[in-house]
C-alpha cells in the first residue's frame, strides 16, 4: 500500500511541475508580448 501512495505523490508532484511550469512558460511569453508592443509604441513616438 505504501508503494502505492509514493506512486500516486510521484504521479501528483509531476503533474504540479507540469503544471507551474506551464505556467511560468505562459506568463513569461504575455510579459515579453507585451515588452516588445511597448518598445515599438516608443519607437514609433520617438520617430
Amino acid at each position: 500500500a505504501r508503494e502505492a501512495g509514493k506512486k500516486i505523490m510521484l504521479l501528483i508532484a509531476t503533474q504540479l511541475t507540469i503544471a507551474i511550469v506551464a505556467v511560468v512558460a505562459f506568463l513569461a511569453g504575455y510579459n515579453h508580448r507585451r515588452f516588445v508592443e511597448v518598445e515599438e509604441r516608443a519607437k514609433e513616438a520617438g520617430e
